[in-house]
């Protein structure tokens, strides 16, 4: 990209090129040998991801394309290029979780139409598929929990509890739950903590900052530290302001898409399901090549 001509230095037409066009076919095709491409084929996949949920496809792709055998030296190349396709507006980041933006879809398929690779294609039309069927019944979920009688939906979430690990969770009387649906211990750090938490199956508005003050206002009556709302809707923004309320106790809100997501990481309500394929390791052949 640059030459040398008696200590002068200057750039190439290449270089000119790299540095004039932002989506130039040299920046495509650094992008593409350096993974920034598969990153965005991932994130287009899915409706949003953490790190972690990328690793696993990452991984073997750099396994297949670069020497890189450390896992600690992978994860840090993940991280560094999230951070170079959110600098470039590409991906955004909302929280622990990462999106493929509009802009980032376009460069996509602009890479993917340049240079097509049928095997890769359809490789990604099969997980979209996927990730359409699995939309369809995240979608059929929630309508069964809208459709479930309060203490059905109450139960639910004792199921929920214990898979993620909480111990002791009881459904309180209907009669006398003093406002609270279910009790639990959960493990904070070194700590065994009791929790409380509210059921809230409405998905006709968003649970108020009422609702928060009154489940505060009865923990002590449970010799609970700490509570959470389950909503089948959102909260709203003046609840969301008060769960972490400077000297008050800290409550967790879990919305319907939260716990539509927790509910399927733990098998509850789904049957989970394997598809297996497999793809011809080009690179194996490519190898025996270069042995004889």
């Amino acid at each position: 990209m640059v030459s040398e001509n008696n200590g002068v230095y200057q750039l190439t037409e290449v270089g000119k090129e790299f540095v004039s066009d932002p989506i130039s076919s040299i920046i495509r095709k650094i992008d593409t040998e350096e993974g920034l491409i598969q990153i965005l084929r991932q994130l287009s996949l899915i409706s949003g991801g953490k790190r972690a949920d990328l690793l696993d496809e990452w991984g073997k792709y750099t396994k297949y394309n670069s020497n890189i055998k450390q896992d600690s030296v992978r994860k840090d190349y993940l991280r560094r290029r999230l951070v170079n396709l959110i600098d470039r507006k590409y991906v955004e980041r909302d929280g622990t979780t990462y999106h493929i933006t509009e802009k980032g879809l376009g460069y996509l398929q602009s890479v993917e139409d340049i240079a097509p690779n049928p095997t890769v294609n359809k490789e990604t039309q099969l997980n979209k598929d996927i990730e359409a069927f699995n939309k369809d019944q995240r979608t059929l979920l929630k309508k069964f929990l809208a459709e479930t009688t309060p203490y059905q939906f109450e139960n639910i979430i004792k199921d929920l509890l214990s898979a993620m690990g909480y111990d002791d969770v009881t459904v309180t009387s209907q009669t006398n739950d003093k406002g609270v649906d279910v009790t639990g211990i959960s493990q904070n750090g070194i700590t065994t903590v009791k929790e409380v938490i509210q059921v809230k199956r409405n998905t006709s508005s968003n649970i108020t900052r009422p609702i928060l003050d009154a489940l505060r206002g009865c923990l002590h009556r449970f010799d609970a530290f700490q509570g959470t709302i389950i909503t089948l809707s959102d909260f709203a923004k003046g609840a969301k302001d008060a769960a972490f309320e400077k000297g008050a106790a800290p409550l967790t809100l879990i919305n319907g898409d939260k716990l539509i997501e927790l509910l399927i990481k733990n098998n509850i309500g789904i049957t989970p399901k394997t598809a297996n394929y497999y793809l011809v390791d080009e690179k194996y052949f490519e190898e025996e090549e270069n042995t004889d």
